[in-house]
């Protein structure tokens, strides 16, 4: 029996089973989502293991992940005190996946190994990823239902398309800016590609929040001779790609949204979402109802109508008002002043990595991060999957870059807790496998 748990261990807490699930919920993510939750629970519960083998310590979490730890905690116990029936339990579920998914990364950049291919691994990923869903954009639908208009490769619609193909984009460059020779130049015609997805998407959120968040770290990060020359790429890529899936769909749907916003549905969810807060009690406002819970209060509420019949939306598309409503003002501060810190860490870090490769992901990360904000924030649910996977991603590759700069410190270098690892071990030796592997000096 001892024989086979040393096997089991030996097995399961190799750094190739790790790597492998986040790979798989990589690729799950950029082909075809349906079974990114099972694979985001499956980092968490690989991590959890490497974990109680010894192969990741206390003392190797950081600040910043004690905070992330803190805010989840947060949000829990405040929702412990909504009926069970009121909250969504899918959603509970992506929401409860995340830590996992932030420690696995966390986790696997503890494992040092030579020779490593993750770069080309992720890269190849990358544009495989991009080539399936260009191929399903231009046969699957077509093939299933011929005569369709519109057709969003393998995702149900144009937002989930173009939320896609604003995120590849920074990745596909980053690898493009890592990689040589012959890899570059096919980036470089993926990037082309993404952006032709893009365009085709008809996604005027996804446009918003890809432009919007290159301006904006273009801005905060770079020098201005390379601002202009990335501004001038960027452009020149983007009217290649518009040029090619044609300039008629583009103008119509921005003068639609100019002449039309009023009638938006949008603004019409956000309506009627904040009628709905004001019948909030004081208890309402500071706690809120459950995560998920906006879905069952709004038909009483909802006045949006698709030709002439009710429509209920399941979350307002708006980060601010599903917050309030399904966590309340304490949860809307902690999520808040987490992602704020998270910002400011990478704004600050830049100046403080000498690598020139870690400044590019520090940037491509930033980038990520506002994309996928600004497109949750007015096309998502906080808490769906579409939302929560590249979030946790970005959070754990982020905190692995603010360890790098010394903002985010990792426990075992703080002085409280060495004098606090030393006498639990002292004490309670059976506690070794967990703590730092030696007493250190305070």
């Amino acid at each position: 029996m001892l024989g086979f748990w040393r096997k089991f261990k030996a097995f399961f807490g190799h750094y190739l089973i790790l790597e492998l699930t986040i790979m798989g919920s990589f690729i799950a993510f950029t082909i075809n989502p349906g079974s990114l939750g099972d694979l985001m629970r499956i980092c968490g519960a690989i991590f959890l293991f490497n974990m109680f083998i010894g192969n990741y310590r206390i003392g190797d979490v950081t600040e910043g992940h004690l905070v992330v730890l803190g805010i989840f905690l947060i949000i829990i116990i405040v929702n412990s005190f909504m009926p069970d029936e009121m909250i969504h339990d899918r959603s509970y579920r992506y929401f409860l996946a995340m830590p996992g998914m932030i420690l696995a990364v966390h986790c696997l950049s503890k494992i040092k190994y030579p020779n490593s291919r993750t770069l080309l691994i992720y890269s190849s990923i990358a544009v495989l990823a991009l080539i399936i869903q260009f191929i399903a954009y231009h046969t699957v639908e077509r093939v299933t239902e011929p005569g369709k208009l519109e057709t969003f490769s393998l995702y149900s619609n144009m937002h989930h398309f173009g939320s896609f193909a604003s995120l590849i984009l920074p990745v596909l460059f980053y690898f493009a800016l890592q990689n040589k020779g012959l890899l570059r130049l096919v980036g470089g015609v993926c990037m082309v590609g993404a952006f032709y997805l893009l365009w085709e998407s008809t996604s005027r959120i996804s446009w918003l929040s890809f432009f919007s968040s290159i301006l904006m770290s273009a801005f905060v990060f770079l020098r201005k001779k390379i601002l202009w020359l990335s501004l001038a790429g960027i452009a020149s890529v983007a009217f290649m790609a518009a040029f090619v899936s044609g300039f008629a769909v583009i103008k119509s749907r921005i003068t639609d949204i100019l002449v039309n916003w009023r009638t938006e549905e949008r603004v019409t969810a956000w309506g009627d979402t904040l009628r709905m807060l004001s019948d909030n009690s004081f208890s309402d406002w500071l706690l809120g109802h459950g995560i998920g819970s906006f879905r069952y209060y709004i038909s009483d509420y909802s006045t949006l109508k698709e030709y002439g019949v009710p429509v209920n939306w399941n979350f307002p598309h708006n980060f601010l008002l599903q917050i309030v409503f399904e966590n309340g003002i304490i949860g809307l501060l902690t999520i808040s002043a987490g992602l704020t810190l998270l910002v400011i860490g990478l704004w600050r870090g830049y100046s403080r990595l000498a690598n020139e490769s870690e400044r590019y992901l520090l940037v491509t990360v930033f980038i990520l991060f506002w994309i996928n904000f600004i497109h949750g924030a007015l096309t998502l649910s906080f808490y769906q999957k579409y939302f929560v996977y590249p979030l946790s991603m970005i959070i754990g590759i982020s905190l692995i870059l603010l360890e790098k700069t010394g903002q985010n410190k990792p426990l075992k270098s703080l002085n409280w807790f060495r004098g606090f690892s030393n006498f639990l071990r002292d004490k309670t030796p059976i506690l070794n496998r967990w703590l730092p592997e030696r007493n250190i000096d305070v």
